[in-house]
């Protein structure tokens, strides 16, 4: 889990902190396939998904999970 900076049971809030995409994209971007978790946004595409379909992913699949989005994005020449 690249993004993951510290994990929810390791802090006093309630959730993750991750790093911003930006951050670890170089990692991600030897990875044939990635998984993202949004929160849905009125039909738009959120911005990490648009950020990672514009370095050469494609949305294999999207599900509601509750009040989130899981996103499969696999690499166009994987």
């Amino acid at each position: 889990m690249p993004q993951l900076v510290t994990p929810y049971y390791a802090r006093a809030a309630l959730w993750d902190r991750m790093a911003p995409l930006a951050d670890v994209r170089p990692e991600l971007l030897s990875a044939s396939s990635v998984w993202a978790v949004e929160l849905p946004s009125d039909g738009a595409i959120p911005a990490d998904i648009a950020d990672l379909t514009a370095h050469g992913y494609h949305v294999v699949s999207a599900h509601i999970v509750h009040r989130t989005e899981v996103y499969r994005l696999q690499k166009e020449d994987g």
